[in-house]
This record gives structure tokens, C-alpha cells and sequence, in this order.
């Protein structure tokens, strides 16, 4: 037989084939397995230092309400409280504030605004002035209807007044 190699027995090949062979896939399997048990060990010993974190927190405090009075500690709840109240004031107050910018950019010429209230509760925004003609106030509720976010816009009162000019009173939703 022409292409046959005398020089292996059929022994010698079978020993080569049984070895353990170690590919690329179980090398990456095994790197898998390791980093997910290092995550794992990790955040355990972190699970651990928040625990006694929290527990040290937990008796500071309890150890500091032991020496004050209930007096003391409901004083402290009430400034809280009122700080609070004070700083929800404040976003209020900021956006009346975005809202009165809103309307005094498209105030024209010929109008004088008296009046401007915002009701944040309700998003409703009261402004009652005078302008010029009934022309300028018709023009006027035409500018505030374009600005954006404004559902709707009411007139309860459009009149001339003693002076010649016209009074008005704009209600409008946000």
C-alpha cells in the first residue's frame, strides 16, 4: 500500500487521540465563572460594610435621642418640616416667575398692565390693564394666545372707561 506510514503502530495513534485537550471555548467558560464569583464575593463584602454602616448610623442615633428631651426632638422636626414648606415656596414662586416672563414678552405697545396673579394650584393666571383701543386689546389677546402651553384664554371684562381708554381682564389656563 502506497500511502500507508509504518513508522506509528495503531497503538501509538489512539494515545494521541485520548489526551485531554483544553480549547478556547472552556477557557472562556472558565473565565466566565471566575469573574462572576469575584462579583459575587465582591458585593457580598459590600452588603457587609453598608450593613455595619448602617447599624452604626442607626445607634448614633438612637443614642443621641436618648439625652434630648421629646421637647427637643419635636423642635427639630418642626424646623424641618417648615424648611421644607420654605423651599416648596420657592419652586412656586420660580415659576410664577417663568410665567410672568411668559406674558410680559408679548406685552405691546399701547397696553399697561394693572394686575397679574398666578395660581399655581390651578395653573390660572389673572391679568386685568388698559390699553389704548379695543383694536389694541383685541390685539393684545392675540399675542397671549400665542404663547406656548396656554390651554385657554377668557375675557370677563372688556370695557371703555371714563378716561377713553379700554379696560380689560384676561383669564388664562395653563
Amino acid at each position: 500500500m502506497p500511502g500507508m506510514n509504518l513508522a506509528h503502530s495503531s497503538q501509538d495513534s489512539d494515545k494521541i487521540r485520548t489526551g485531554f485537550h483544553v480549547g478556547p471555548g472552556l477557557l472562556f467558560l472558565i473565565g466566565i465563572v471566575t469573574a462572576v464569583v469575584l462579583a459575587w464575593g465582591g458585593l457580598s463584602v459590600y452588603e457587609g460594610i453598608l450593613t455595619k454602616s448602617l447599624e452604626e448610623t442607626d445607634s448614633r442615633i438612637a443614642s443621641e435621642q436618648e439625652g434630648m428631651p421629646q421637647a427637643k426632638i419635636d423642635q427639630v422636626a418642626d424646623f424641618h418640616y417648615r424648611l421644607a414648606r420654605i423651599s416648596d415656596d420657592g419652586k412656586d414662586s420660580d415659576d410664577a416667575r417663568e410665567v410672568l416672563d411668559m406674558f410680559g414678552s408679548r406685552i405691546l405697545p399701547g397696553t399697561v398692565l394693572s394686575d397679574f396673579s398666578f395660581d399655581s394650584e390651578t395653573r390660572t393666571v389673572r391679568i386685568q390693564g388698559e390699553a389704548d383701543s379695543f383694536r389694541t386689546a383685541a390685539q393684545q389677546m392675540t399675542a397671549f394666545k400665542g404663547i406656548d402651553g396656554l390651554r385657554e384664554l377668557k375675557v370677563p371684562g372688556l370695557d371703555r372707561n371714563d378716561r377713553g381708554t379700554v379696560s380689560f381682564r384676561f383669564t388664562a389656563s395653563l
